[in-house]
């Protein structure tokens, strides 16, 4: 006799003023099987509540059923609950061991967990298991590429594609290895992959007029170029409008809102639009990270001119009275990117690590954070650090306050690339496994003459880094 499992579903109410106990019950009896199956059709369509109350109800009949603690073990990872998702993970592990599924998604938790020469061995075994498994293929190349290993990276990418040539994701990741690598002939050719990404439509754009690579004459026309990435990418890649410029073209620049009145006094554009607005007549359109291929970068011809960009004379002004101080060497700090960044949880750095840098004499430190998180106010008023970035109101605006500072102090984020773009000297703390701009081992950036990297040398060491720089800023060594 089959067992069965009785469980409620509480559907998702599709009006949000609705309380949870007037929601309707819905009552169902089957086999685990058929409960599972109902479950993942949930989970498919993103409705997790009612998935996770079927898994827990098969569960609570048959601790060891495997597709209930694999499948509520994706659903945790994905609600950021990573220790119950390693819990379940282990548990689907131990039940079958066969399973090259449970291996990979083993890989994944412990890659999030900052684990990833344990995920190399997970990922290994998963393709041992099944060696035709793509994803996997590409998930140890990813693991890899977390350990500073982008050669072998790209020997996994490479059996990934093996299997499947057109697998879009694959080809944009192992681009980024090249780039990393210094390889740009390859590197930029294959990143034009990302457009068929699946997360690429945010920034997809469809003009009927012609994309532009390079290859035709733009004398006398006019061209869109238009930001196709974030803040950071903007503000490093707008270094090639004056290229543009002179091979004829009128420039029309679209980018994101907050970057518009900085760029507007700043750049070769005849017009500068946000994104949204009504855009002039255009000829031909180009993405900004597109510019790189079209005119044949390589490491050793990037445009590295620097000041690219300048305040405007009014933000100047504004913050006038901190650029008249003397006495004390102004260092502005930045320490956290975008929380929503699918890197966040490596490239931000706990304001509580930088506490050994804002006891250090004769250093007057600012906050360029627009955004605190929980704990930060407390820390920065006990610290005695002004918080600046709370009022800025876009990067014209920061673009006047770092032009009266000594020092900018940031992790990889729009911040380091405004310093670099206006020549102000920029310390760089950089994660282990760095994004491709900074390359492999360099402590200068051929993008930014004023950078200086600061990299940890092991994975989650942000303590070597702030010594390092407290080494730095204690001999003054701020040039």
């Amino acid at each position: 006799m089959r067992s069965t499992v009785r469980f409620a579903i509480v559907p998702r109410s599709r009006d949000d003023d609705v309380s949870a106990h007037q929601r309707s019950t819905t009552r169902r009896v089957g086999t685990p099987d058929e409960a599972v199956r109902d479950a993942v059709a949930l989970q498919l369509a993103g409705r997790f509540d009612e998935a996770d109350a079927i898994y827990a109800a098969v569960l609570a009949v048959d601790a060891t059923h495997f597709d209930s603690l694999h499948n509520l073990s994706l659903i945790r990872r994905y609600q950021g609950r990573l220790p119950e998702a390693l819990s379940l993970t282990l548990r689907a592990r131990e039940i079958r061991p066969g399973s090259a599924e449970v291996h990979d998604s083993l890989g994944s938790l412990l890659l999030r967990l900052n684990r990833p020469e344990e995920a190399v061995l997970c990922y290994q075994r998963a393709v041992a298991l099944k060696p035709d498994f793509v994803k996997a293929y590409s998930n140890l190349a990813g693991a890899l590429a977390a350990l500073n290993r982008p050669r072998e990276a790209i020997a996994q990418y490479r059996r990934a594609l093996a299997h499947k040539p057109d697998y879009a994701e694959v080809q944009y990741y192992e681009s980024l290895e090249h780039l990393r690598l210094g390889d740009f002939d390859q590197g930029w050719r294959q990143y034009e992959w990302r457009w068929l990404r699946q997360d690429a439509a945010a920034f997809r754009r469809n003009f009927v007029q012609p994309l532009w690579l390079g290859a035709e004459s733009l004398a006398g026309k006019t061209i869109l170029l238009h930001a196709d990435q974030g803040l950071g990418c903007a503000l490093q890649l707008v270094r090639y409008l004056p290229m543009v410029a002179r091979a004829g073209a009128n420039v029309i620049l679209e980018v994101h809102r907050p970057l518009v009145r900085l760029l507007q006094q700043a750049t070769d554009a005849a017009a500068v639009c946000a994104r949204g607005d009504a855009l002039p007549p255009f000829d031909r359109h180009c993405p900004l990270m597109s510019l790189p291929l079209a005119f044949g970068t390589t490491v050793e011809t990037i445009p590295m001119e620097v000041p690219y960009l300048a305040a405007p004379p009014a933000d100047l002004a504004r913050w006038a009275e901190l650029g008249a101080e003397r006495g004390l060497m102004r260092i502005g700090l930045a320490w956290a990117g975008n929380k929503g960044h699918a890197n966040d949880h490596n490239r931000s750095v706990p304001l509580r690590s930088l506490l050994p840098l804002l006891g250090l004499p004769g250093l007057r430190f600012v906050s360029l954070q627009k955004a605190l998180r929980d704990g930060d106010e407390t820390i920065l008023d006990e610290a005695n650090v002004p918080r600046l970035g709370e009022g800025l109101q876009d990067f014209a605006d920061t673009a006047g306050l770092v032009s009266q500072l000594d020092l900018v102090i940031s992790v990889d984020t729009a911040v380091a690339h405004l310093a670099g773009a206006l020549a102000k000297p920029v310390w760089i703390m950089l994660p282990f496994s760095a994004d491709w701009r900074w390359f492999l081992d360099r402590t200068d950036s051929p993008f930014y003459p004023t950078a200086r990297l600061f990299r940890q040398t092991a994975i989650d060491d942000w303590d070597g880094v702030v010594a390092s720089i407290t080494a730095a800023l204690e001999s003054r060594d701020a040039d």
